[in-house]
Order: C-alpha cells, then structure tokens, then sequence
C-alpha cells in the first residue's frame, strides 16, 4: 500500500524529478491520495487479489501540464513496471488509472464533483462522505509549493454548520435504526448490526473536526 507506493516513488521518482525535472521541482506535488484500501492504510493478503501495485501520482497545476505535462507522463510511463517482486498495473497516456500525472483542479473535480474548493454550505453537503474521505487520505510524499496540500486541509475540515447538521442525520439514523434492527439482531444474530455500527461510525467522525478517517469506507 502507501509503504511500497513511497519506497517506489524514493526509488525511481525522485531520480525522475532531480535527472529530468530540476527546474520544476518545487512545482510537483507527489504521493498516493485517492480510491483505494491502499490510500487508507487498510491493505491486507486479502484485498492485493486486485489494484496492489506500487506507484505514485504527480500532481501539477494546469499551467505546468501545458508546458510539461507530456513530458512528465512519458517520464512516469518509463518508469520500472516491477517493483519487489510487484507488477505495475496497465497505465496509459491519457492518465485514466490511479496513478500517474494529473491535474490538481480536475484531481479533486473527480471526487467533489467541484474544481475549486467548496464555499457554500450546499457545496459542502453535495460531496458525499466518501469523496471527502478519497480526497484527504493516503500520502502526500512532497508538495513544495503546498497548492495540492492546502485543497486537502480546505477539505479536511467540515464548516461547523455543515457538521452539525450531518450529525443530527446520523444520530437520526442510529436512532431509527436501533429502535428495529437491534433487537432483531439480538433475536436472529444477524448480521444486520453493522447497520446500526455504520451510522454509528458516521456520527464519530462527524462528532470530530475532520471527515477522516471515513468509517463507512472501510466497512
């Protein structure tokens, strides 16, 4: 997961960074944010059966992809497809797969649904709770310039007005839920508990100041 992304980002990018991108260092962003048990540090024998690979994601802004972003995403596709005894999955050029070169607004723009930061309250209650969770995971390897960082804490921090209201709809849930499926689950030892422990983990985090790490997610 993030070990092996970060040993194969120490391996190879940073050699890719300092041999043919010196001049643009302190204008990439690098690391492993996203969908994935990998980016939640949740990786086991049991979820490699499919998307374990090592690799990273370079992130830029749309002034440096038009100037360099082909270049990057060359360098990156030249990079070594095994790594400990590890094969990459398929990248292609056109950066759909998880790693790879992209774009910081259209990064988060795939999650949030927004290609700038959320401002209102009604931005804020259109991104689901997991898109949050994908947005603020994971592992920022290096961010000199910190533009790819400051989306991630924006995000990372739900307006008191936002949170508030999300843990009224989820102590409403755990509520409504317990007064019929938790004695069912005593009854029949069902499994139908984790219902009731999902909502339950919802209001957690939404008790705290940060949407991570997203329960429900993992569940």
């Amino acid at each position: 997961g993030i070990e092996l992304s970060r040993r194969y980002f120490e391996e190879y990018g940073v050699p890719m960074i300092k041999n043919g991108f010196s001049d643009i260092e302190d204008q990439l962003a690098c690391g492993i944010v996203g969908e994935g048990s990998e980016c939640l540090g949740c990786d086991d024998e049991i979820s490699r059966d499919h998307d374990f690979a090592p690799g990273f994601t370079v992130w830029i802004s749309r002034e440096t992809d038009e100037k360099y972003g082909f270049r990057l995403m060359r360098a990156y596709e030249s990079l070594p497809k095994v790594f400990m005894g590890v094969k990459l999955e398929e990248r292609s050029y056109l950066g759909h797969t998880k790693f790879g070169v992209k774009i910081i607004p259209d990064f988060y723009a795939s999650l949030t649904g927004l290609d700038r930061m959320p401002e209102s309250a009604e931005e804020w209650f259109s991104i689901p709770d997991y898109a949050l969770c994908c947005a603020t995971n994971g592992e920022v390897f290096t961010d000199p310039c910190g533009e790819f960082s400051a989306w991630r804490e924006h995000l990372r921090y739900l307006p008191e007005n936002v949170r508030l209201k999300k843990l009224a709809a989820h102590l409403a849930l755990c509520a409504q839920s317990g007064q019929y499926a938790y004695p069912r689950l005593l009854a029949r030892r069902s499994d139908c508990g984790a219902y009731v422990c999902g909502g339950i983990c919802e209001s957690r985090d939404c008790g705290g100041l940060s949407p991570e790490p997203r329960a429900h997610a993992v569940l």
